[in-house]
């Protein structure tokens, strides 16, 4: 059991680890973020933490089924889905020092390449870049989802996109097109596993990438 505050029934948020402290972006988290200090495990300290929007752009909006990724100091926030209207493809970067926000502007990959609006995509974090795997978004004629099988890249100290190829580094098998999967770094690689085609199938396949 928590102290300090009641952790509140959650879902489709996306968390985060810096040091002893776990941050978690929920929905209602528009002028602050949840702190989870777990410097003691047995008693874990929870407490909303103000943060400051960015002077030009405000706050990320209410979403779910985004991503919270730690690179430093800095909790980079991409893509979701609101409760209503269209997916979004912003991306956000929240200083735990200042606790502000800063709506980034990347530049385009080199071929002017820019990821479409997702959610419930992967990110995970591995030599200075965010690396982003599949999602889904809305088909153009309101049927339903469009799952994707990019793999692509947020360079930190560039602050540019990048694409690359997603094929398993064993079967050099393309990744196939889903959301919900899970995507970690396993060392040096990427390691994706499960997910969902949506309304079609569940995998359970485990897929590891050398970037």
């Amino acid at each position: 059991m928590t102290q300090g505050e009641r952790l509140p029934a959650i879902s489709r948020f996306a968390c985060a680890r810096i040091g002893n402290r776990v941050f978690l972006h929920t929905y209602w988290s528009t002028d602050s973020i949840l702190v989870l200090d777990v410097a003691e495990p047995a008693k874990p300290l929870l407490a909303t933490t103000p943060v400051k929007p960015d002077p030009q752009s405000g706050s990320p909006s209410s979403r779910g089924l985004h991503s919270l990724t730690a690179v430093g100091g800095v909790l980079y926030l991409y893509g979701g889905a609101p409760q209503k209207g269209p997916m979004v493809g912003d991306l956000w970067a929240l200083n735990t020092s200042s606790m502000q926000w800063n709506l980034l502007h990347p530049e385009p990959a080199a071929n002017g390449w820019t990821p479409h609006p997702r959610c419930s995509h992967g990110a995970a974090a591995l030599d200075g870049r965010i690396y982003f795997l599949a999602g889904s978004y809305y088909k153009d004629d309101g049927s339903g989802l469009q799952p994707t099988s990019e793999l692509f890249a947020y360079n930190v100290s560039s602050n540019q996109w990048e694409l690359f190829q997603a094929n398993d580094s064993a079967s050099n098998q393309p990744f196939k097109a889903r959301n919900a999967h899970i995507f970690s770094t396993c060392g040096s690689d990427l390691l994706a596993h499960g997910g969902w085609d949506p309304f079609k199938r569940t995998y359970n396949d485990t897929f590891v990438c050398t970037p």
